[in-house]
């Protein structure tokens, strides 16, 4: 470990000017560096991923970095981009997060994702085609392949279907990208459509009802005691300008708006980072264009204020000032004689809003969707703790040990109810029997066949208990939501308690199937990064309580905090283990096929046949019908232990890569010096060395 003296750490721990600091300019650019300035996401209503994010502070107390500043529109200063004092969050743009709420509350926010679907069942023919292997299972029984006479069928059935395998190897990697498993008997189809549609109803009825959508018809006049809880037409149209494919015009939510407007922010500044970097070809223009994002467009101006020496605290709050965080008026605001505040709209940077038409609403929205924008329902949850699994084995008394026992027990009841044999009282033919018997017995002691004594009631059999059956539990969750409103308005309570709470309702209760019957809810998958991952669930229990924290309701009986249990139920209840790569020889010759192929071509074009080599394991790999195979719990635990995020898991060319350094993994298993020694030691010839080598030294 190098040393570090204490006239290089403090070279960076002060705000010094950059003559005097480790690694100079950048080392100074970098002190202020937030991973907020790479977030497009903020707490408006559906521009985060989760659907309840806690509220942000404002502006002015947290200071933003905005991501969508344009390329000729960027502060001067390294620490606030341009902001307007006029507010710039639309339906495709937003301001960002504060950096003191990414960096404490987001960045560190435990998240579970949800997706909702009904139960599809595959066809006979490809569940009992896929859900069981004979090397497997002999390999698991025998701890040995199948024998010489198995492997000459294989080959000939192979053969055989020579002609087809084209189709068959397309159709199981089409499975695989399109997620479709073909080995379970049933699986989660996945489909959120329905889903969302149950939440934007719930949502909007209710918004009707609390009197946030203004009612067609006139109700009649109201008790002068009772308060006017809804919001009126003006209060409509000003959400609605703010964000138009959220709050609509007529009033309400548009729920599918919602699920899909957190990835849209992401796809605008990724189509506007795309932009600024198609043109640029050296490594050097790309490094100052990311910093010039990240930190202000003028860099050359907050580098000579950071260089020198004899930069005063006046010149750093200065360069804050020019940062214009407050926004940039040639024209102080004046308040006339009624207290309304009034500017020269024509001095004022102003971001200007177009509400797109049906059109480009449809092609961002089909945008955010491809990129799975609504396909999961993303929710903050409460730190859930340790995580424990358990993995239960259970075993069972043979049945041929109650049998043989059986009998044995009936002929020794018997006998003892015959006297044991003592007829008479002289003895003779008692004597006659045993000798019989004696006679009998040295006979089968001979053929070795004395076990069948036992038979006769002399003795009770002792057979070990054979396994039974197993079981795991290592998905189980409890989740604890807290759901708070900032503010007691009807708008604040249905998009911040409302909404949320309608989807956990919509996931958790029966499906109608009419007006007085209903069938089983939703399945569900969930994902909890590091903790769980379970591709076919329920929900177990659903507990609400409303009216939490120190003020619990408003005056008008509206509820102002609600804390939501959520219990998940996972409906696999095992796991195995398969003997890789064992039972799979003939992947391994095919991989061993590509690799000499590679290594090959590799030494014949000049080059290095082991990198060739690997290149050939590689492509033989993914033509291996094994790489395609079906996810499942054994999968699913390693992913868990490696913590992979939700993309990992769903997205098809990360995968699709995961299998291939898999099989990969494999291959290297399979010519291991060592493992070939393990191998040598299991057979006739390794158990004869061992009987005449010396013994272990382990204790």
């Amino acid at each position: 470990m190098s040393t570090v003296l204490d006239d290089k750490w403090v070279k960076s721990a002060f705000w010094l000017s950059s003559e005097n600091v480790e690694g100079g300019n950048s080392a100074i650019v970098n002190r202020i560096y937030s991973t907020s300035m790479q977030k497009a996401t903020d707490t408006t209503l559906g521009g985060n991923f989760v659907i309840n994010p806690l509220c942000q502070f404002t502006r002015y107390a947290d200071l933003k970095h905005n991501v969508y500043s344009s390329k000729n529109g960027r502060g001067d200063s390294i620490l606030i981009p341009d902001i307007s004092r006029s507010n710039t969050t639309s339906a495709n743009r937003s301001n960002g997060m504060g950096r003191v709420y990414s960096e404490k509350y987001d960045d560190n926010m435990q998240v579970v994702h949800f997706r909702m679907g009904y139960p599809q069942f595959n066809s006979l023919t490809s569940f009992y085609a896929n859900y069981y292997s004979v090397p497997a299972a002999s390999m698991a029984r025998q701890g040995r392949a199948p024998g010489f006479f198995y492997t000459l069928g294989w080959t000939l059935g192979s053969v055989a279907t020579i002609p087809a395998m084209p189709f068959i190897f397309a159709g199981k990697a089409m499975k695989f990208f399109l997620r479709r498993p073909a080995s379970k008997y049933y699986y989660l189809k996945h489909s959120m459509l329905p889903y969302w549609s149950a939440v934007s109803s719930m949502v909007n009825g209710i918004a009707a009802t609390m009197g946030i959508m203004p009612r067609p018809i006139y109700e009649g006049n109201r008790p002068l005691h009772e308060p006017d809880t809804g919001i009126s037409q003006l209060d409509v149209n000003a959400y609605h300008k703010i964000i138009p494919s959220i709050y609509r015009k007529n009033g309400g939510i548009d729920v599918f708006a919602v699920a899909q407007r957190g990835q849209l922010l992401v796809n605008m500044r990724r189509d506007m980072l795309s932009d600024e970097l198609n043109n640029l070809t050296s490594r050097d223009e790309v490094r100052d264009a990311f910093k010039k994002r990240l930190y202000g467009q003028d860099m050359e101006n907050v580098y000579g204020i950071a260089a020198k020496a004899t930069s005063t605290y006046e010149d750093y709050v200065n360069m804050w000032r020019k940062s214009e965080m407050l926004g940039k008026m040639e024209k102080e605001p004046t308040t006339d004689d009624e207290g309304n505040v009034s500017t020269d709209n024509t001095s004022m940077e102003r971001v200007q809003r177009v509400d797109s038409g049906v059109i480009d609403r449809f092609v961002n929205a089909f945008d955010s969707e491809r990129r799975m924008g609504s396909e999961f329902l993303s929710v903050r949850v409460d730190f859930t703790g340790t995580q424990t699994e358990s993995f239960n084995n259970s075993a069972k008394e043979p049945s041929i040990s109650g049998t043989i026992n059986n009998i044995s027990a009936t002929a020794r009841e018997t006998r003892f109810s015959m006297f044991d044999g003592n007829l008479d009282s002289t003895g003779a033919v008692s004597a006659v029997v045993d000798s019989f018997k004696d006679f009998a017995m040295g006979a089968a002691q001979g053929f070795g066949v004395q076990g069948l004594a036992q038979l006769a009631g002399s003795a009770f059999v002792d057979i070990p208990k054979v396994w039974d059956s197993s079981s795991c539990d290592f998905n189980k969750l409890t989740l604890n939501i807290p759901l708070r409103s900032p503010y007691g308005d009807p708008l604040s309570r249905l998009q911040n308690l409302i909404l949320p709470m309608c989807c956990f309702f919509a996931m958790s209760v029966p499906l109608a199937t009419g007006k007085q019957s209903h069938t089983a809810p939703f399945l569900i998958e969930y994902f909890a990064q590091g903790r769980a991952h379970s591709r076919l669930a329920m929900v177990e229990s659903l507990s609400m309580t409303r009216g939490v924290g120190d003020i619990g309701w408003n005056n008008s009986g509206g509820f102002l905090g609600v804390d939501i249990q959520l219990g998940l139920l996972d409906l696999t209840n095992a796991i195995n283990m398969p003997l890789n790569p064992s039972y799979e020889l003939s992947d391994r010759v095919i991989q061993a096929a590509g690799y000499g192929v590679g290594a090959a071509s590799g030494w014949l074009a000049g080059g290095s046949p082991s990198n060739a080599g690997e290149n050939g394991v590689a492509i033989a790999s993914a033509l291996l019908g094994s790489t395609y195979d079906d996810d499942n719990n054994y999968t699913d635990y390693l992913s868990i232990l490696a913590g992979i995020p939700l993309e990992a898991e769903i997205n098809g060319m990360r995968k699709w890569a995961v299998r291939l350094a898999r099989q990969q993994a494999a291959f290297d298993d399979s010519y291991s010096p060592e493992r070939a020694a393990m191998w040598a030691g299991e057979t006739l010839f390794g158990e004869v060395v061992k009987a005449f080598s010396m013994a272990t030294d382990r204790r």
